[in-house]
């Protein structure tokens, strides 16, 4: 080889380096969002209150939805049906923040969406709610899919939940207060 083609192929390694890792940023950015897409149905986490990450503001990426205002407008749709449930036990379906790391992953908030409406799909009345609006939670920061199934106590909730068949660490009886703290106000399934 020869001193110019050296010199040339020399001048070449920073670009080369460039496009490469470009392609690499691009391939793991797809896989990323093909995977928030692919949450499987039924197995949402609702441990009450688990500390975790802080909610990721991050913007989409051009061109991509953004979960967490999606999040939001759903919240703010279903706020009114919500308010109606305060004081009343109801079945909590799930608790989910990003950053959340649960069920062998790590969630994004395209994953908290994607939880969130396969619950809506295999459970008409699912709602959701933002843990801040409410005392009943330690932790203010996780959207928390409910169910608007109103309940007078605690053990009507929980057989809600055993008559669907739910297992005892994905559905449990939560009342939703805004006054006061969260005591009193979770009764797991055994």
């Amino acid at each position: 080889m020869s001193e110019t083609s050296r010199q040339q192929d020399i001048r070449l390694l920073p670009i080369v380096a460039i496009v490469l890792a470009t392609t690499v940023f691009v391939v793991l950015l797809s896989m990323d969002l093909s995977s928030a897409n692919t949450i499987q149905r039924g197995q949402a986490s609702v441990v009450d209150d688990q500390p975790g990450a802080a909610a990721s503001a991050a913007a989409p990426p051009s061109g991509g939805v953004d979960s967490q205002a999606v999040l939001r407008k759903l919240q703010a749709q279903d706020s009114q049906e919500v308010e109606d449930l305060v004081g009343q036990w109801v079945p909590q379906l799930s608790a989910k923040k990003p950053g959340l790391a649960a069920q062998g992953r790590v969630f994004s908030a395209a994953d908290v969406l994607a939880d969130h409406e396969a619950l809506r799909d295999n459970y008409p009345g699912a709602l959701l709610i933002w843990s801040g609006n409410f005392a009943s939670y330690r932790n203010k920061d996780y959207w928390i899919t409910v169910m608007k199934q109103p309940f007078t106590n605690a053990a009507d909730a929980n057989a809600w939940c055993d008559a669907q068949d739910i297992g005892p660490d994905d559905c449990f009886a939560k009342r939703l207060m805004h006054k006061g703290d969260s005591s009193g106000t979770t009764v797991y399934r055994r």
